[in-house]
């Protein structure tokens, strides 16, 4: 029972500290990717998930624009404690505007399954960089 207990506890601590690693690797990531190019990749994968038109794709990547350059600008800046309320607002903003862009039924979409899906696309995309 106690080897069980032991063995629980590396597995946990070794996820955790792979889950770390990789956090610091995307972090670090979107500290040295241009804005612009964050933008471009991940309006290619809003393309591709939420099946956007010719018109929503110029939209969209001029909110990822925008809202990319405002996110680099807080990981180049804020302490790693406090990151994730200073994207708080950004991320209300960015749904806000999307709203304005998307159609209903690709709003649905994007909140159903598409932002978790367009978050780990371009988490595995940092990953790469």
């Amino acid at each position: 029972m106690k080897k069980i207990r032991i063995i629980g506890c590396l597995i946990i601590m070794l996820t955790c500290h792979f889950s770390v690693n990789a956090q610091r690797a995307i972090f670090k990531a979107l500290k040295e990717t241009p804005a612009t190019e964050v933008a471009e990749k991940k309006t290619a994968i809003m393309k591709e998930v939420l099946h956007l038109s010719e018109d929503q794709i110029i939209e969209t990547q001029k909110l990822n624009e925008e809202i990319a350059v405002k996110r680099k600008d807080i990981f180049e800046n804020t302490s790693k404690f406090s990151i994730r309320g200073a994207l708080k607002p950004i991320k209300e903003e960015e749904t806000v505007k999307l709203e304005a862009i998307l159609t209903a039924e690709q709003m649905k979409l994007y909140n159903d399954t598409g932002k978790e899906e367009i978050n780990l696309k371009m988490k595995e995309w940092l990953k790469t960089k």
